[in-house]
């Protein structure tokens, strides 16, 4: 627990920043103590000066602080439990927050794209919902409208840093795992603006819509600004050979501008594009199920996993006469009965240095019995429905002989979705039926 005069420092108006800086260096602190005065150094802005609260930030950080560490948050009506890191907290109080103290805790938040904050709701039948949320939707989440251009600065160093726009929602089951499926930031946009129209002629919420929606097609944060440069350099060429008309009057003092110093000057107040993430190196383990030997790969952290499948099915496969990756099924151990399509990085799933995929062949994963059963299904009714019409039109023999015949249809086993009940039939009779 933290002194009181140091929690009075860091909360109080206007707050003794030197006092908590020299008790901070004076002495080797619990981690513990450390994420405390992150916690209220970050989430008490309005009582610091920007640069002071930086300060002791990152010292605090410096020291061993742990930015991703979750504090309870005093609960509202109808809530059974609330929690959140100091990002998500900091990133919620736009009115006071500054993206630079969303840069800082970015830079030395453990995986940029947890979901940190957490809420529990009852619902009307007792029972318990909780969903955690990223920074981003946690910020929209909170904030009330009228939104204003805080709110949009708050949005831009969030996705400057990394922010996904994916998993901005995740529902929980109640032992705390994952259920699966997630809902994307554009998702609560419009659930927002559905539970408040007034929100379609708030301009900056609009603005913010338009920001993900750039985002989005430009496939990261960064593609968005190197695109927005772009633009502005084609619609100067275009205006220059009198291809591009506008009205406002230094817009076209600047396109039509033959000075390029002026108009690379202009260029240079736009924000440079983020660098790219950087490649982490680790190793993985993918598992086989049924004998539980293990094989090691070592990736980037961008590497596309269907390369690592197409090795393993080749090589492990091979060897178990299956040398195909269509043949095999790839889930992580959290979520067994979810198929790893492949197209994901290491990256896209959180992967880290040691992280288990589990390999087994399709036909016995969850997702193949499933489609197995279906398939098999459908058949079954195909050919019970064509024996149905055989028996009313009276060309079949009787009753007892059609439905043993449609028990060894369904008995048949694989049988396609896409057959029609005359086929079916004409099946059935191949499998021994007269």
């Amino acid at each position: 627990m933290l002194p009181t005069h140091i929690v009075e420092a860091l909360t109080g108006v206007p707050g003794d920043v030197e006092a908590v800086r020299q008790w901070l260096t004076s002495r080797n602190h619990h981690q513990e103590t450390l994420n405390r005065v992150v916690w209220f150094a970050a989430t008490h802005a309005r009582n610091f000066a920007t640069e002071a609260k930086i300060d002791i930030v990152l010292l605090a950080l410096a020291r061993g602080a742990e930015p991703h560490r979750m504090f309870a948050i005093q609960t509202t009506a109808g809530e059974t439990a609330h929690s959140a890191d100091a990002l998500s907290v900091v990133s919620s109080q736009a009115a006071q927050s500054s993206p630079r103290l969303i840069d800082l805790l970015l830079r030395y938040r453990t995986e940029v794209n947890d979901n940190r904050a957490e809420r529990t709701y009852k619902t009307q039948n007792g029972q318990e919902g909780t969903f955690t949320y990223s920074p981003l939707a946690y910020a929209l989440f909170n904030n009330p409208p009228p939104f204003r251009k805080r709110h949009l600065a708050v949005a831009i160093a969030l996705l400057r840093g990394g922010m996904s726009l994916d998993r901005a929602i995740v529902p929980m089951t109640m032992d705390g795992h994952e259920t699966g499926r997630s809902e994307p930031i554009e998702w609560l946009l419009n659930e927002k603006e559905r539970l408040d129209p007034s929100l379609a002629d708030d301009v900056t919420f609009s603005a913010i819509k338009a920001l993900v929606r750039q985002v989005r097609a430009a496939g990261s944060y960064r593609g968005y600004v190197i695109e927005q440069r772009r633009t502005y350099a084609l619609v100067r060429h275009l205006a220059i050979r009198d291809r591009a008309t506008t009205r406002d009057g230094v817009l076209r003092f600047l396109a039509r501008t033959g000075e390029r110093g002026l108009f690379r000057r202009v260029m240079s107040y736009l924000p440079p594009p983020p660098l790219p993430p950087p490649r982490v190196v680790y190793t993985i383990r993918v598992r086989m199920v049924a004998t539980e030997e293990q094989t090691f790969f070592k990736i980037k952290s961008t590497t596309v996993l269907a390369k690592v499948f197409r090795a393993y099915a080749k090589v492990v496969g091979g060897r178990e006469g299956h040398p195909y990756t269509t043949q095999w099924a790839f889930s992580l151990q959290t979520f067994p009965d979810v198929l790893i399509e492949g197209w994901q990085t290491g990256d896209d799933l959180g992967l880290a240095d040691g992280s288990i995929i589990d390999a087994m062949l399709y036909a016995e994963h969850p997702v193949g019995l499933r489609e197995q059963a279906v398939a098999a299904a459908a058949a079954a009714d195909a050919a019970r429905q064509y024996l149905e019409h055989l028996r009313a039109d009276e060309r079949f023999l009787g009753a007892e002989d059609a439905e043993e015949a449609v028990a060894h249809a369904a008995a048949c086993g694989a049988w396609g979705l896409d057959w029609d009940a005359e086929e079916a039939v004409a099946r059935a009779a191949a499998c021994g039926l007269d």
